[in-house]
Order: structure tokens, then C-alpha cells, then sequence
């Protein structure tokens, strides 16, 4: 009876397998047109950058470092790459532009319609040949950050692929460039798994930023789910158990303790959440008023 009443709450919930669920990514493309780059000490760099423009990049730039824990460490064996930071970084993207990025990407990733999406720039590396960045996760570098962004400029290269992973799922995004014109990005959520295979030829330039949520809603209101009310009413009713067990969730996504708010969940996250939580109020089970019928989220494997 009681697997019965646990399938019957998990059929009642969106299924990130149904034909009409979106994707933990988004790729598209701009025009260099739309942007502009100046560096300190260099001065602009064209979005269509030459070769005279890589050798001065790669003049000011460092060696990357990676983080791991709570620490930053720099082992050419994990991550083998030059890098720009933010500080000497001026980059202004054209509003209309970032515009329509900024709601593809809300719109494919299913973030809510009460958020704001909030660009911040994080660095500019360049991929020489043969440099690459084994699998890893992106730190969550500011609270809210839900999403990575990545854009790729038009600098001919072969390799220099992005493969991204979520669950079972991977999407390869290639920037391989011969004679393309457009700058090329691509936004996946920023707990998935990636790596950036090696490039072979020429260089791989990626400017990258921090996609951060925010939110003044605690919840969405049109996630009501009768079957799922029903269900969390036979779990809470069951004659198996006097006094049933709180009921928890496992979360699909990762999430630090700053990034687990409601309105900040990533995906599938949201959405089931929400049903959640307005079906708990609406059936009296809510941890605040009824301690001893509560419904628990847990984000699963925590950073």
C-alpha cells in the first residue's frame, strides 16, 4: 500500500522525460557587432579578433586556476588554460541583445517568470593548442547563481569542445570555427558537469559569466496538481501509519545553502516544488502550521 501511495505522488509530478520538458541547456549566437571588448593595457579588442589581437590576449593573460572545496589551486594536469579577470575586463553588450539572450535562456532552462536573470562577468580565457579543463563542477560563485554562460568569439580553432552532462543526459556544444562570423554561447545550469576537450588548432576564445536569479516571490500560484493533492492526502491519511513520517523530496539538481529558495530552483525543480508547496498549504500539512506533518526538499548531492 505504501509503494502504491509513493507511486501514485511520483506520477502526479512532472517527468523530466515527457516530450515537452526543456533542456538543462541553451546554445544560440549574436553578432560581434553587438559587442564590445577593452582590455586594460590593450585597449579594444575586435569581436572578430586577429591574430595580432590573440598574441596581445595572451601577453596579459595568466595561468587559470580552479577550485576545489575551499580552495584554489592551479595543476595544468586538470585545468591547462590562459586567463583573463574581470578587473581588466570592459565588456558592453548591446541591451537588445542581451536582452533576448537573457529570456532564451530563461525561457529554455524553465526559470520562473517572477525572476530576473542577472549577467556578471566573470572572466575571458583563451584555449591554446592542446589546453583543456577535465570534468568539473562550477563553483557557485555568488549567492543566487543558478547559471553559466558562455560565449565563444569568433577566433578560427578545431577542438575546443564543451560536453555537459545532467543525470544521464550530455549535449556537446562545439565552437570548432573556420571561417564563421557570429559569436557562439551556450547557458547550462551551473551544478551540471563539463569539460572542455583539447583544442588542436588555432585558439578557443570564451568570455564567461555568472547568471544570477532574483526573486521577490516565494512561490508560483498556477502549479496546482489535484492528483498530487490527492496523493499527499493518502500518504498523510494512510491507516499504515498513525503518525506518518514527514514526507521528502530528493531535488533533481544540486544547490548550495544559499542557492535552495524556492523561486531560485533550477528546471523540473521549481515546478515540482511549487505543486508541492501550494498543495501542502491547501491540505493543512505545511511544516509551520502542522510540525508533525511536514513535507521536507533536500537538493541532492549538495556542492
Amino acid at each position: 500500500m505504501k509503494k502504491d501511495i509513493f507511486r501514485n505522488i511520483c506520477n502526479s509530478l512532472k517527468k523530466d522525460d515527457e516530450p515537452d520538458r526543456r533542456c538543462f541547456y541553451v546554445e544560440g549566437a549574436l553578432k560581434p557587432s553587438d559587442v564590445q571588448i577593452n582590455i586594460v593595457e590593450v585597449g579594444k579588442i575586435d569581436p572578430l579578433p586577429t591574430q595580432q589581437d590573440i598574441q596581445k590576449l595572451i601577453a596579459i593573460s595568466s595561468k587559470a586556476k580552479f577550485g576545489l572545496g575551499d580552495k584554489t589551486l592551479l595543476d595544468e594536469n586538470i585545468r591547462d588554460t590562459q586567463e583573463i579577470s574581470r578587473d581588466k575586463l570592459r565588456v558592453i553588450i548591446n541591451e537588445d541583445a542581451l536582452s533576448i539572450i537573457l529570456t532564451n535562456i530563461k525561457n529554455a532552462l524553465e526559470l520562473s517568470d517572477d525572476t530576473t536573470l542577472v549577467p556578471h562577468l566573470h572572466n575571458l580565457l583563451v584555449y591554446g593548442k592542446d589546453q583543456f579543463f577535465n570534468k568539473h563542477q562550477d563553483t557557485e560563485k555568488l549567492e543566487g547563481m543558478v547559471t553559466t554562460l558562455v560565449m565563444i568569439l569568433p577566433s578560427p580553432h578545431i577542438g575546443g569542445d564543451l560536453i555537459v552532462e545532467h543525470n544521464k543526459k550530455q549535449c556537446i556544444f562545439s565552437s570548432e570555427n573556420i571561417d564563421c562570423n557570429m559569436i557562439k554561447y551556450t547557458a547550462f545550469y551551473a551544478d551540471c558537469h563539463h569539460e572542455i576537450k583539447k583544442t588542436t588548432q588555432g585558439s578557443r576564445i570564451a568570455l564567461t559569466y555568472n547568471l544570477v536569479l532574483t526573486s521577490k516571490n516565494i512561490a508560483g500560484k498556477k502549479n496546482e496538481n489535484p492528483h498530487l493533492e490527492k496523493a499527499i492526502g493518502e500518504y498523510f491519511n494512510s491507516k499504515e501509519n498513525l503518525k506518518p513520517l514527514p514526507l521528502v523530496y530528493f531535488l533533481d539538481h544540486s544547490y548550495t545553502e544559499h542557492s535552495l529558495g524556492w523561486n531560485i530552483l533550477k528546471g523540473l525543480d521549481r515546478v515540482n516544488a511549487s505543486s508541492f508547496y501550494i498543495t501542502a498549504k491547501k491540505i493543512g500539512v505545511h511544516s509551520s502550521s502542522c510540525p508533525d506533518r511536514n513535507l521536507s526538499f533536500v537538493g541532492d548531492n549538495r556542492i
